[in-house]
């Protein structure tokens, strides 16, 4: 972050994800607890999410986080967090509000899956790396593949909503 913090994502278990804050020689509980135990004797998550979504239990795997500090995107995104699930179509954006003392989490982009980096390019645009949907050595062949999305480095275009991949890319 603007301050130097490193924010790290933490697959879970089964039952949460989580984006903790780094701190030297802290124990984020692992595998005593998942998610927030407010107990006192872990280091708390910075934010989590659930996998149950509307009483299911839906595979998660957070896989990518981005400290934004880049101009190209509007200011309103200055000195966020954006993170993506593997598993999961969709990449957010977490924020600190100063007013509250609390993060906020936000929708940022739906429609990729299989998400598994993300970076501020040296332009200061987000990009994205998709995994190829396959095993090794890419049998699908979707890294060559310009019709598809996966096995991709993708840069986001935030000049008009919904935010997409745009076309050039």
């Amino acid at each position: 972050s603007a301050n130097g913090d490193i924010f790290i994502g933490d697959v879970g278990g089964g039952s949460w994800e989580e984006i903790n804050k780094l701190t030297p020689g802290g124990n984020y509980g692992y595998p005593n607890v998942e998610g927030m135990c407010n107990c006192g004797t872990y280091v708390e998550p910075t934010y989590t999410y659930s996998h149950v979504v509307q009483y299911a239990n839906v595979d998660s795997a957070i896989s990518a986080i981005s400290h934004f500090t880049g101009t190209a995107y509007p200011q309103m995104y200055a000195d966020s967090l954006f993170y993506a699930d593997f598993v999961r179509p969709w990449m957010n954006r977490l924020y600190f509000n100063t007013a509250s003392g609390l993060w906020v989490n936000e929708p940022f982009m739906t429609g990729l899956t299989g998400i598994i980096d993300l970076k501020q390019g040296p332009d200061g645009n987000l990009y994205v790396g998709t995994g190829d949907g396959g095993s090794a050595g890419d049998p699908q062949n979707r890294a060559q593949n310009t019709t598809v999305l996966l096995g991709k480095m993708l840069r986001i275009n935030v000049d008009q909503l919904p935010y997409t991949v745009p076309a050039s890319n």
